[in-house]
């Protein structure tokens, strides 16, 4: 083991000092202080990590828990050395246990059934009387004890306590009523800076695909070649990609936010209006990770410790609108919307968050009627950001999503342009194409949105990535995707991008869901409840936008 002190730089400039030596003998393994945002101690660490991997340190610092607990580790650990295979140290696992690691529990499960579950529940619930409270408060305890005492030999000037920059900001940020309204602001600014910075870009690549499109038209002789590339592959993939510039920007928006500290001000700031409606200050930060994409999203849910709590955001996360539909969003508001597009598209992120909200308290009073855990979350100081690590978080998301909108789509736009040029002799895109024929089928239940066959058919693709729903609009209108004010009004563009937001999740996300919850329930009734809650959604606002308009 080798200890990298990272941000040692906030702590000199605090005007503190620690004995780095000191640490070292205390623990018997390196301590090596560096400052990663500007590359220092680095080489330094890479030495440390060469040297302990020559001669590693067999040193280990054991916390005394108290006789009560140690009696419990022992008693766990004798029947965790009777598993076979087992590569971690017991008193480890049997700690886990103690402290109730959802995670820790799951895995001894699948490695030896329910048997040593079942133990080390009763040995807890049984320290649990002895001691009065949870196990884990005590372990805590301890381990806090534990580190103060180490601070009180290793640092050996502290200064007094002084109201720094990052207080007073936070008089403002983290204020009662200003914090909603600063984050609000914060999400248009972001989604404006996202429009129309890319905007120039948006034109260019837009123009270079058109041109593409009609060379190979031009140039290839056969006529469903010429089709399937130009029609199928540049008509669908330019329909996409198109937005690219949009979602690196959206990332790198997102990054600096992340990286100047804002984020945990985010999840303090609605702990109050998230207990409320039944979801934990956590879960802000996987609804706002949900704005890239909903399966890490999901995932980021396990920080959450009240298995309640962390199920109910996982269940409604889907319904916040993520980069996938992002483009979706910024195709009907550039065509429908034109002088209103980041009102239109933030108006779909308040209507996410909303419907998120009202579907956490439905569950929380019908079906997770446990107890609400409390909020503990570090207050980082604020940092300007490094240009280095916000290009780095910028470009590994914008094109982790490249990657995943290319494959899907490459892929989806050859089986659409199959359904939409087959059977021979059907018009390219027609309603006698197999695709119209599907779209034909599902009609009679869309038409009270005001939706036709066509935006059926881009629905059902929009099931395996909803990005693939501008694709299939691509591929059916030929790349003219400004064909839809044919087919649609603003109400029903507006319905039709309501619909998109809360509709069934993409097949990524629900395998996630199924993966994080291990249940095919919870992840049907996801399925299930956001098709319902679209469609009724959707013939609200085209009945109420109707009468007004």
């Amino acid at each position: 083991m080798v200890v990298a002190l990272n941000m040692f730089d906030l702590v000199r400039s605090m005007g503190i000092v620690i004995d780095v030596s000191k640490l070292e003998s205390i623990f018997g393994v390196p301590f090596i202080p560096t400052e990663a945002i500007r590359g220092k101690g680095l080489s330094d660490l890479s030495k440390a990590l060469i040297r302990s991997a020559r001669s590693p340190s067999k040193y280990r610092k054991i916390i005394d828990y108290g006789a009560e607990i140690e009696s419990a580790i022992q008693e766990i650990s004798r029947y965790l050395n009777q598993m076979e295979n087992l590569k971690v140290n017991p008193r480890w696992i049997a700690i886990k246990l103690l402290e109730e690691d959802q995670d820790i529990i799951e895995k001894c499960r699948k490695i030896s059934g329910e048997e040593i579950v079942s133990k080390a529940r009763e040995i807890r619930n049984e320290l649990w009387k002895k001691l009065g409270k949870p196990p884990a408060y005590v372990i805590a305890e301890k381990r806090y004890d534990f580190i103060d005492k180490i601070l009180q030999e290793v640092i050996i000037r502290q200064p007094e306590a002084k109201p720094t920059l990052t207080d007073a900001i936070d008089q403002v940020i983290t204020h009662k009523y200003l914090s909603v309204p600063i984050f609000i602001t914060l999400l248009w600014g972001m989604l404006k800076f996202t429009f129309d910075v890319a905007a120039p870009l948006v034109d260019g690549i837009d123009i270079l695909f058109t041109i593409l499109a009609i060379y190979v038209e031009s140039s290839i002789k056969i006529d469903w070649l010429a089709s399937l590339l130009a029609d199928g592959i540049i008509g669908g993939l330019g329909s996409v990609l198109v937005f690219i510039p949009n979602i690196f920007f959206l990332f790198l928006a997102m990054a600096l936010l992340e990286d100047t500290g804002y984020m945990a001000r985010a999840a303090f700031n609605f702990d109050r209006i998230m207990k409320k409606i039944g979801l934990h200050g956590k879960s802000i930060i996987p609804m706002v990770l949900g704005m890239g994409c909903n399966v890490p999203a999901i995932m980021s849910a396990r920080t959450i410790e009240s298995e309640e709590d962390r199920l109910v955001t996982m269940l409604v996360n889907p319904l916040i609108p993520c980069s996938a539909r992002f483009p979706v969003f910024i195709m009907l508001a550039a065509i429908f919307f034109p002088e209103y597009e980041a009102i239109a598209v933030l108006s779909m992120y308040f209507l996410g968050f909303a419907l998120a909200a009202i579907v956490a308290i439905i569950l929380r009073k019908l079906v997770f009627k446990g107890r609400y855990a409390p909020l503990t979350i570090e207050l980082p100081p604020y940092r300007f950001p490094s240009g280095k690590s916000l290009g780095i978080h910028m470009w590994n998301r914008g094109v982790h999503f490249l990657k995943k909108a290319g494959i899907i789509i490459f892929s989806m736009t050859i089986v659409m342009w199959m359904l939409f040029y087959l059977p021979p002799g059907a018009e390219m895109g027609g309603p006698n194409s197999y695709a119209g024929m599907l779209g034909k089928m599902i009609e009679p239940l869309l038409r009270p949105l005001g939706f036709d066959w066509r935006i059926a058919v881009a629905l059902i693709f929009g099931f395996i990535a909803k990005e693939v729903v501008i694709d299939a609009f691509g591929v059916m209108f030929g790349g003219r995707l400004e064909l839809l004010t044919t087919v649609l009004t603003p109400v029903s563009a507006y319905a039709l991008m309501a619909f998109v937001l809360i509709y069934t999740p993409c097949m990524a996300t629900l395998a996630t869901i199924k993966s994080e919850t291990g249940s095919w329930k919870w992840t049907i009734f996801t399925l299930v409840y956001e098709l319902l809650l679209a469609y009724f959604v959707a013939l609200l606002i085209v009945v109420s936008g109707n009468i007004l308009f």
